[in-house]
């Protein structure tokens, strides 16, 4: 499929190989014969956990002609980019889909992706899926896209307003398992309806010793200090509220330790592996089975 150049900034192609369910055929009476289907595709939107990246180009305004990278580390506009070419591996067991409220900087999306290209080796069983486009707390129900995600990183002036004016989408949101992500700097005051939705706030220190947070992958018995600066944590159910800024030493903006980077690392592989085990476990609780 042919993807016209922008007519300004810069924009990136994707090309993808896609399996396809077989058509089941049969042979004149022969034994069956099921042909393997598979596409490939040039998309605009970065691979989905079913596509298996090829190259990547990226595009300018003005005249497309594709070549081979001079240099194969810094590929040119126009040039076929193989750096996240994807090696065969063991398909990841579970997912976690990650949504961004409309007012989170887009260096936080960043630093999320650069969590998502570690844990491809911290957690191999999890599959990252950053949401593209922004979500509007404005605009909830049941078509809003931040219905697919399992956790959705929100800002605290979005968090109490809109825990307010949509407190039935926020509370249902978290009573089928989803949960919200704040990171403060001076500790967060709930509205009586933000009190309703997220019962139960428990600082680290109070939770208790095997804790799915505190173990899973990795063991921490406190929180990380990042750049000297002390990390504290809180849960509660459908929230986990982060004092501090750890989200800051998951990207390169930061000049930090290579220490601190990698604590950073791996408690952000306990976060995710707790949100997919919290999305699994409220499932499975609210899974019926209907006899006739």
């Amino acid at each position: 499929m042919a993807k016209p150049s922008p007519a300004s900034g810069s924009l990136i192609v994707y090309i993808v190989a896609r399996y396809g369910e077989p058509r089941k055929t049969t042979n004149n009476g022969k034994p069956d014969i099921i042909h393997e289907r598979y596409s490939f595709e040039a998309q605009t939107d970065p691979p989905k956990r079913e596509d298996v990246e090829l190259c990547r180009i990226q595009l300018k305004p003005g005249p497309v002609r594709l070549s081979l990278p001079h240099d194969i580390f810094s590929p040119s506009p126009g040039e076929l980019d193989f750096r996240y070419r994807q090696f065969v591996h063991a398909k990841p067991t579970h997912s976690v889909r990650v949504g961004f409220s409309r007012q989170v900087s887009h260096q936080i999306h960043t630093n999320f992706a650069y969590l998502k290209q570690a844990l491809q080796l911290l957690l191999p069983n999890v599959h990252i899926d950053l949401v593209t486009g922004d979500i509007d707390l404005s605009e909830l129900d049941e078509s809003s896209s931040a219905e697919t995600c399992n956790v959705v990183y929100v800002t605290e002036k979005e968090l109490t307003s809109m825990a307010t004016e949509y407190y039935q989408w926020f509370e249902r949101f978290v009573n089928r398992g989803g949960t919200f992500i704040l990171e403060t700097e001076k500790g967060f005051n709930f509205s009586p309806q933000g009190r309703n939705i997220f019962q139960g706030l428990t600082d680290w220190q109070n939770l208790p010793i095997n804790h799915s947070f505190k173990t899973v992958p990795f063991l921490f018995t406190q929180p990380p200090e990042i750049d000297s600066q002390s990390i504290n944590i809180a849960l509660a159910d459908g929230l986990i509220l982060i004092d501090g800024h750890l989200s800051s030493a998951w990207g390169i903006h930061r000049s930090l330790p290579r220490s601190d980077i990698r604590a950073a690392h791996e408690l952000g592989a306990n976060l995710l592996q707790y949100i997919w085990q919290r999305q699994h476990l409220t499932d499975l609780s609210n899974w019926n089975v209907e006899y006739p």
